[in-house]
């Protein structure tokens, strides 16, 4: 039913407990397709921009800290994909959030009744 795995985690194997799969970064092929995906809550988006910001952020520590340097393409693709990120923050913050009570207020006005 379930596999030990280092540090005490375990692993289930029960067909029925399927999770959703959660969206990578890899999948997108740039920030404006983040914000095209409709299955992506706001929240949602500006994670998955997040994690973007930090895998770059991650590469070049990791660059520094192996003592190799960024090639200048490269760290120019970087800075452009941190432009669009940045500016794919913006538009995301923009917009206005969803209320919190929109699934009931909804509710409300599509069931309320007619006079007569």
């Amino acid at each position: 039913m379930h596999d030990t795995l280092p540090g005490r985690l375990q692993a289930f194997r029960h067909a029925g407990m399927a999770r959703p799969v959660r969206p990578r970064i890899a999948d997108y092929a740039s920030p404006a397709a983040v914000l095209a995906d409709g299955r992506l809550t706001r929240s949602e988006r500006l994670r998955m921009l997040d994690d973007w910001v930090q895998a770059i952020v991650d590469r070049e520590i990791e660059a520094r800290e192996n003592g190799t340097t960024v090639e200048p393409a490269a760290a120019a693709a970087g800075d452009r994909l941190l432009g669009e990120i940045t500016e794919a923050v913006r538009a995301i913050e923009a917009s206005a959030p969803l209320p919190s009570n929109l699934v009931a207020r909804a509710w409300q006005v599509l069931h309320r009744r007619k006079p007569g």
